[in-house]
């Protein structure tokens, strides 16, 4: 396993720990709300490794591989829609929350765990084996099998 991959995986693992336990009762509000700030500047950190490593190596191969073009087209569409959602999460509590607001931040939390854990998923199964591909051969192509399933797992 390349070693990008191996800490791409890695920093899934910590943020996927970060957001389960920020759902921890036993915490303090102020443990929370550092929490809370660590994994936004971790996912941050995150999403510009992926964009300077991972995605150009990606994007040069498939300039000759359209099977491969279209998938990044879709995890392309389907990354705006979760970065809008992360973002939103974080302007709105990143700051901290209080009274009613708890209950919503609850919500929040769980719906960002939710698509941040799809997305990950997503990634590992998908993204991470086409790098790894892409590294130690030259002409592999995405069987299309595997798109049509892409398109219906970001129900497209």
């Amino acid at each position: 396993m390349p070693q990008l991959i191996k800490e791409l995986k890695d920093e899934h693992n910590t943020l996927k720990s970060l957001l389960f336990m920020i759902k921890n009762d036993q915490m303090s509000y102020d443990e929370k709300l550092s929490m809370v700030q660590t994994s936004k500047k971790k996912l941050l950190e995150h999403l510009q490794k992926e964009d300077l490593q991972l995605y150009p190596v990606l994007r040069n191969h498939a300039e000759t591989d359209p099977m491969l073009a279209q998938k990044l087209i879709l995890f392309d569409k389907n990354m705006g829609d979760v970065t809008k959602k992360a973002l939103h999460f974080y302007e709105k509590y990143d700051k901290g929350w209080s009274g009613n607001k708890r209950f919503t931040f609850i919500m929040d939390l769980a719906e960002l765990t939710t698509l941040l854990d799809r997305r990950l998923k997503i990634e590992e199964a998908n993204l991470y084996p086409e790098y790894e591909t892409r590294r130690s051969s030259k002409g592999h192509l995405t069987p299309p099998s595997v798109l049509s399933r892409l398109k219906k797992l970001f129900g497209l």
